[in-house]
């Protein structure tokens, strides 16, 4: 059983010039993660609060996106250690209210926690004490920059996925360097969901495998079969 902390959202879609082109009631990281649970049969269980209002903009390379009102933020409890956790938050509406416990397999995608919300595409540095004992840390290339570096270099040791968008990722295992691309670039209008998609199949394979660079790469195929069913 895999312990999933995330959020559902309502999306407005917008274009570059801020016409809304399309919505979406039931969107956000949740959705995305349940989806591929679902598929793989991979036992779970969601724990999600309020549905939150998000504004999405379509740039020419990337989403850009903020939240319509406040946020109530609830705490993440690690009382069974025994069961893996993946956190996948739209802002800091999770928070772990101790600790991380010595061996627990956290999983956490740093989205959420270094968005500004308030304003379109802004970051936000975050330092936090449960980084510190984090098993697995995702996020893109400019998101790591809002992180502190002595996290990010422990993160190395450990397991560390940072994404590239279209050029692949990087993968650092144990200490070990590994640069990973799709066979093939595939365009399409937008690119949503496409991150909580990698690492929900990331978590899923390594849970069943212990193995970060088959995972990584089992991930990054099957994303690319999500991007490529988006583009038709």
């Amino acid at each position: 059983m895999i312990i999933v902390y995330s959020s559902f959202s309502n999306d407005k879609v917008f274009d570059e010039k801020g016409k809304l082109i399309s919505t979406k009631e039931k969107g956000g990281p949740a959705f995305y993660i349940g989806r591929v649970f679902k598929k793989s049969g991979l036992p779970y269980m969601l724990k999600t609060g309020e549905f939150i209002e998000v504004e999405i903009k379509l740039l020419k390379n990337k989403e850009i996106g903020r939240v319509k009102g406040k946020i109530k933020t609830k705490k993440i409890s690690f009382k069974n250690s025994s069961d893996p956790v993946l956190i996948s938050t739209i802002g800091k509406e999770w928070m772990s209210g101790n600790d991380v416990p010595e061996g627990a397999k956290v999983f956490l995608d740093v989205q959420g926690y270094v968005r500004n919300l308030k304003h379109f595409g802004t970051k936000a540095f975050f330092k936090d004490a449960f980084l510190e004992n984090i098993f697995c840390l995702k996020g893109t290339a400019e998101e790591m920059n809002y992180l502190p570096k002595e996290i990010i270099k422990n993160q190395k040791s450990k397991c560390l996925i940072i994404t590239k968008g279209g050029d692949g990722l990087i993968l650092y295992d144990k200490g070990k360097k590994f640069l990973l691309k799709p066979k093939r670039k595939i365009w399409c209008k937008d690119t949503l969901g496409a991150g909580d998609t990698l690492f929900a199949y990331f978590v899923n394979r390594f849970i069943e495998t212990g193995n970060a660079l088959k995972s990584v790469q089992y991930a990054i195929r099957k994303t690319s079969e999500f991007l490529s069913a988006k583009a038709n």
